[in-house]
């Protein structure tokens, strides 16, 4: 998990000032880790789909997004990755630059 965890940080932090005041819904975090491995990333897929998550952090390499992939959108849970490779499924929002324009 340790190539994650700047993700992890930053997302804590948002979620840190996203509960400063007193405005709700208040935003929770979970980490599910997926061994940045195919069939992890599958099983972590249906973890978070499981729970009361409304969207995903996630995940962190391109094998676990391509695997995930298909899960998050078949449940119709949006998938927000901060490094991947290009893949124009649907199922991904990038947070990333590329050639210069904003994807």
């Amino acid at each position: 998990m340790t190539a994650g965890l700047p993700v992890i940080d930053a997302v804590r932090l948002a979620v840190d000032e996203a509960n400063a005041g007193d405005e709700t819904p208040r935003v929770e975090f979970e980490v599910y880790d997926d061994h940045s491995a195919e069939d992890g990333a599958r099983e972590a897929a249906k973890q978070v789909i499981g729970s009361d998550a409304v969207v995903v952090v996630g995940p962190g390499t391109t094998v676990s997004a391509l695997a995930a992939g298909p899960l998050f959108g078949e449940a119709g849970m949006p998938s927000i990755i901060s490094s991947t490779v290009r893949h124009d499924d649907g199922n991904f929002h990038r947070a990333l630059r590329e050639r210069g324009r904003r994807k």
